[in-house]
């Protein structure tokens, strides 16, 4: 997926296009249709009147009513009574099977949360996520705790117990990293279709990467992962290779026509130029000694507080040499 996201950026690059990401969730987008759908219907029902352009459109047969909005724009302009009609039909069209996370919304992820036999307060706050969703719930008469909402289709349950096991032996060992809470002695639970952990909130602020001092104290404690991940492998989660991160990827890329045809070569090009120093670079090291990682240890997995950086998000956890995490 990284590859992925980074041959799309070639693209771009390369076309000399610059793209914003979008960063409001489905979730988020389909609770604010929700919301104002509720407003218009609601008034729509402290006046039961029909329009006369609405009654028209009835009494005139299917083939001369308006063409159903297709978006909540459209939707929106429409005389009230009319979307009571049409737009209920948009709301469930636009819901219908579009992403992994369409039917996970603030009803099920509380009733999630109380599965466990926690109570929810309903305060819930999305947190930044690229794979999964991940909220920072509200919990009656105790601190909020942090559900994370696993991609469907992404990990097996048993690579993601895997990845809580091992977030749990680094714990044992007095490393600063935060596992998911252990419930009736499961890490892992499911609710109407989805799988969930629960974790405390640790807070925490970015790392100053230029303050020597804390390069070293963060060194000290990914070098104690390390050390922790050298004593087994892992049984069930993938090992990073230069054929699932770069070839494959590149592959599918081409054969789902992702890269536009006029900018294809030159993508191509620089592509297997950059796997071909890759495989040098192996060439060059020898024989490399895959361990457990972190897999994903960028700066925006990384809390610091006063009392030193803590790491968190182990989602992406694989075997491989060290410097992945460097």
């Amino acid at each position: 997926m990284h590859f992925i996201v980074f041959g799309l950026r070639v693209a771009q690059f390369t076309r000399g296009v610059k793209r914003k990401p979008t960063v409001i969730s489905n979730a988020v987008r389909n609770l604010l249709f929700d919301c104002a759908m509720k407003k218009r219907i609601s008034r729509y029902a402290r006046n039961d009147s029909i329009t006369d352009e609405h009654r028209a459109n009835s009494s005139t047969g299917a083939a001369s009513r308006p063409k159903m909005p297709q978006t909540p724009r459209q939707c929106w302009s429409l005389p009230i009574a009319t979307q009571r009609t049409r737009c209920s039909r948009l709301q469930c069209s636009m819901t219908q099977n579009t992403t992994p996370y369409d039917r996970l919304t603030p009803d099920v992820i509380l009733d999630a949360i109380e599965s466990t036999g926690y109570l929810a307060d309903g305060r819930m706050l999305a947190l930044n996520s690229y794979e999964n969703r991940v909220y920072q719930i509200g919990i009656e008469e105790d601190k909020p705790l942090i559900a994370k909402f696993y991609r469907p289709g992404r990990w097996s349950d048993a690579q993601i117990i895997e990845e809580h096991a091992f977030t749990q032996e680094l714990a044992d060992r007095e490393i600063p990293v935060v596992p998911p809470l252990n419930i009736n002695n499961k890490t892992l639970h499911e609710f109407a279709g989805y799988r969930f952990s629960l974790s405390p909130r640790r807070g925490g602020r970015a790392p100053e990467l230029d303050n020597p001092e804390v390069l070293e104290w963060m060194g000290r404690f990914l070098g104690r992962i390390h050390a922790v991940g050298a004593i087994r492998p892992f049984a069930q989660r993938p090992a990073i290779t230069i054929a699932n991160f770069g070839e494959q990827p590149r592959d599918w890329l081409l054969a789902h026509d992702f890269i536009p045809a006029d900018l294809r070569a030159t993508w191509l090009s620089v592509i297997d130029q950059a796997l071909l120093g890759v495989h040098a670079c192996y060439a060059h090291t020898g024989e490399v000694q895959n361990i457990r990682l972190h897999g994903d240890c960028h700066a925006g997995n990384v809390l610091y507080t006063d009392d030193g950086p803590h790491f968190v998000d182990f989602d992406d956890c694989r075997s491989g040499p060290a410097m992945q995490d460097l």
